[in-house]
């Protein structure tokens, strides 16, 4: 399947209905109960977010408030960096602030929750900064080992404070991409509702695009 491009779709837009599965739950799937031991340590900043490819030979991670990702990879049981990554225009937006990666580790989705810009769908005006904190998310994809941006994606309704890109979600494939923005304020329910209203403050709502 090829990587993801700026010819993303948005399929649907889901209010945040879900929660998040309790410890206890977890142990029953045989989450706690497993042993695991340090391999290596990574030293830096305080980490943002962290995300690692299914086979544990390829991770990302950010620094807080450094506005890039950093992928490192295992080859022989040796890690290196192999990546210090920003978006096409670099500000003060917190890129890195959550990610998540495909199976391979060739695709890393990453939230930028108080990028600016007014743009909305794909490959819009990242220079503008007029829509304070309203927040974008990047695809990037690595080929033969190097890493390009290949989608700049906003919310169908950019509102300022937002902060859309506050959580990412990527498929094994990395073909299926969600966004969310947990201060959008609308209080539509279930899927497709009026996301231009603002009665509800804070609501949150969750973004699905997918690769054609």
């Amino acid at each position: 399947m090829h990587p993801p491009s700026t010819a993303i779709r948005r399929t649907t837009r889901l209010t945040r209905t879900a929660r998040l599965m309790s410890s206890r739950a977890a142990g029953a799937c045989g989450v706690s109960r497993r042993t695991l031991s340090q391999v290596h340590r990574f030293r830096a900043a305080t980490s943002a977010a962290v995300a690692l490819s299914y086979d544990g030979n390829t991770f990302a991670t950010s620094v807080y408030l450094s506005s890039r990702v950093y992928v490192f990879t295992r080859a022989g049981g040796v890690w290196s960096q192999q990546a210090r990554i920003n978006a096409l225009v670099i500000g003060a937006d917190n890129l890195g602030g959550s990610i998540a990666m495909s199976a391979n580790g060739d695709v890393i989705a990453a939230g930028a929750i108080v990028e600016d810009s007014s743009a909305t769908g794909l490959g819009g005006d990242a220079t503008d900064n007029s829509a304070a904190d309203s927040g974008a998310a990047y695809l990037f994809v690595r080929t033969g080992g190097t890493w390009s941006q290949a989608a700049y994606v906003k919310a169908s309704n950019t509102g300022a404070g937002d902060y859309f890109g506050s959580s990412v979600g990527l498929s094994g494939d990395g073909s299926t991409f969600a966004v969310g923005a947990e201060r959008e304020s609308s209080n539509a329910t279930g899927i497709g509702g009026n996301q231009s209203d603002n009665s509800l403050m804070q609501a949150g709502a969750m973004y699905v695009f997918t690769a054609p």
